[in-house]
């Protein structure tokens, strides 16, 4: 006969004839088959099981919508018990598995690989702060919806303003630089570098104007490159910094022609999110903001650019910690937002930080506000993780 086993609150046993072995754990008694004397491996798997059972238990009790008290659960059938228990198991590793996988991630960062002869490795980190479990998926979906309910859902052709430069098919296959299209996928990266390049430090009002401006009077990026000295710079004027963004735009255009023979940077669609990364950060003056906008509202690449708006938004949230810089910002939730969001999350946050009193810069917005915001952190009970719920008042 195997002998009996006592466990924290489990109790099981089997009779002399092998039959009638049950399982008690948090008041739900479970059948178990008959365990086959002496032998071992069967024991294991049914400590594995007990072990299993505790768990699966204490979060029936505890789950909103599982009443261990139903018919069924107290003195059911064996089939009932055991349905209970594997939507209590499905359910249970659903929700512990972004913070598992967090931990265990941790833990392969914390490992030193040694061998003899060697030099101790470690694995590469997972963005500038891989300890930190947030945001979590549904807090990147419920802060998408929230914000959409207040501000509607943005359409996922829509780019930072109407301005940005839209070009015929003939010039995004690189045979031209004209500037008229009303096809949204024909604008050409070399147009949608410079229109981000002069929304630095501005307003997207003024680098508009100064967009416009630039193309009304020098069509093409050739014009661009050999126009007078000033004659750039007047053009572009209102949106500030007319000198430095002048010289950095005609740094690239002379980079440009000079290793491609072309004033074109449509070569870069067939680049892979890495290389394109690589391949325009090398020019002065563009940084992981400006090519995450390029990657995004250009290429339509899966891409999360962290603006003013977003960095400030992200850090009340605490979804980065206070010091990050809008860098490591970046690097952390373009690892974290969901792919499926990153492009409406990230036009509504810079939608709302322009327009909540609450979320804005100094909370002076620059636009009339749409209702009250939506964005109110909060730490659920047990375990720590945030939710974002409805304010009642501004």
């Amino acid at each position: 006969m195997a002998p009996d086993r006592k466990r924290k609150g489990v109790t099981a046993s089997t009779d002399a004839a092998g039959n009638g072995a049950t399982q008690q754990a948090s008041g739900v008694r479970v059948k178990r088959e008959p365990l086959p004397e002496n032998n071992a491996a069967t024991s294991v798997k049914t400590e594995e099981f007990d072990r299993s059972s505790r768990r699966q238990s204490a979060r029936i009790k505890s789950e909103p919508g599982i009443d261990s008290a139903q018919p069924g659960l107290a003195g059911g059938g064996h089939a009932s018990k055991v349905a209970v228990e594997i939507e209590a198991k499905v359910k249970l590793e659903q929700w512990t598995a972004t913070a598992e996988e967090a931990s265990v991630k941790q833990e392969e960062q914390q490992k030193v690989t040694k061998s003899p002869g060697k030099k101790q490795k470690l694995p590469q980190p997972l963005g500038p702060f891989p300890d930190m479990g947030r945001p979590l998926p549904e807090e990147c979906r419920a802060a998408r919806d929230g914000l959409a309910a207040l501000h509607g859902m943005p359409e996922i052709e829509e780019v930072e303003d109407s301005a940005e430069s839209k070009v015929p098919a003939a010039v995004v296959a690189g045979t031209g630089d004209g500037i008229s299209s009303t096809d949204p996928q024909q604008r050409t990266v070399l147009d949608s570098l410079v229109r981000t390049i002069l929304s630095q430090n501005t307003t997207d009002t003024t680098s508009k104007r100064a967009f416009l401006q630039l193309k009304a009077s020098f069509p093409t990026w050739d014009e661009v490159l050999h126009a007078p000295d000033g004659a750039v710079e007047d053009a572009i004027r209102c949106g500030g910094l007319a000198e430095i963004k002048v010289q950095r735009i005609r740094e690239i255009l002379t980079t440009v022609l000079s290793e491609r023979g072309e004033l074109s940077l449509e070569y870069v669609r067939e680049l892979g999110d890495a290389e394109i990364k690589e391949e325009l950060s090398r020019f002065k003056g563009v940084g992981p903001k400006t090519v995450a906008c390029v990657l995004m509202f250009c290429l339509r690449r899966k891409e999360f650019p962290v603006d003013t708006h977003v960095w400030r938004i992200t850090k009340s949230l605490g979804w980065v910690p206070p010091k990050a810089s809008r860098e490591q910002t970046y690097e952390h939730l373009n690892l974290r937002v969901p792919d499926d969001v990153k492009y409406t999350l990230h036009v509504l946050l810079v939608r709302h930080g322009k327009q909540c009193p609450r979320c804005a810069k100094g909370g002076r917005p620059r636009f009339p506000s749409d209702g009250p915001c939506p964005l109110v952190p909060a730490m659920l009970k047990g375990g720590g993780k945030p939710s974002l719920q409805d304010e009642a008042a501004e």
